[in-house]
């Protein structure tokens, strides 16, 4: 897979914000420059400092940093040794990183019914690479949680737990129930369903006057309903579309 960047949006149900840090550990941590001075010391062979790197990555190098290493390599360069400084030249394979979105934009985009149960999380992921493949199932995030102890122990611990990102569908069907059973579809749905009614009713009034009273106030639930989805839209509509383009 050639160098590309992809931006997505990820809203993971977390019950606390996550942590800027990584304390699960989940994170492997890149190959460090001084590391490949003390292994370049060791004599370790460069195809398993290759490996190594491509495994976990490695630190940006300078020029001055990539002179040092293959002043380590001596005076003939092997094959191995040729890969290795040019996959040290390369910037960093991979970056992943994330930003957590305010609520308030969370609600503008999404509506309160995904603002009230999910933390969204704006998440950009770059392969800097010209070759190999990244394969991206799902993201993980890490938080920290309270341990209720025993009653005696005055003291709380606190732990952490890991998250993946939540099913799409799972979030989209959180906004479809709020476009079928939300105050304002209630509301819509009722003139809608009281009109429904009262317009064959008109006949049960014997007297004219009161007939044509009737007749009257059922009339004026339909245009009662237009004005009501003109001044309160369904605004789900669009969250369904933001949702659906990300």
């Amino acid at each position: 897979m050639k160098s590309f960047t992809c931006r997505v949006i990820v809203v993971a149900f977390l019950s606390v914000p996550l942590l800027a840090e990584d304390p699960c550990g989940s994170v492997i941590p890149r190959v460090a420059k001084n590391d490949l001075v003390t292994m370049m010391d060791q004599r370790v062979s460069s195809a398993v400092v290759l490996s190594m790197i491509g495994d976990r990555g490695h630190e940006q190098m300078t020029p001055t940093d990539l002179a040092a290493v293959r002043q380590k390599m001596g005076a003939t360069l092997t094959d191995d040794d040729t890969a290795l400084l040019k996959a040290l030249s390369e910037s960093a394979d991979l970056y992943i990183g994330y930003s957590i979105l305010p609520a308030k934009v969370v609600r503008d985009n999404y509506g309160h019914y995904v603002r009230d149960k999910f933390f969204a999380a704006d998440v950009a992921i770059s392969n800097r690479a010209s070759t190999g493949t990244i394969v991206i199932s799902t993201l993980e995030f890490c938080h920290a949680v309270i341990l209720q102890t025993a009653a005696k122990v005055k003291s709380d611990t606190t732990a952490h737990m890991k998250d993946v990102s939540t099913d799409p569908t799972l979030v989209r069907g959180s906004l479809q129930k709020g476009e079928l059973t939300g105050a304002r579809s209630e509301i819509s749905n009722t003139i809608q369903a009281i009109g429904s009614i009262m317009a064959p009713a008109a006949p049960f009034f014997k007297v004219a006057t009161h007939r044509a009273t009737f007749t009257t106030a059922a009339a004026m639930l339909a245009p009662l309903k237009s004005g009501f989805d003109l001044v309160v839209p369904d605004t789900i509509a669009v969250y369904l579309s933001n949702w659906d383009k990300d």
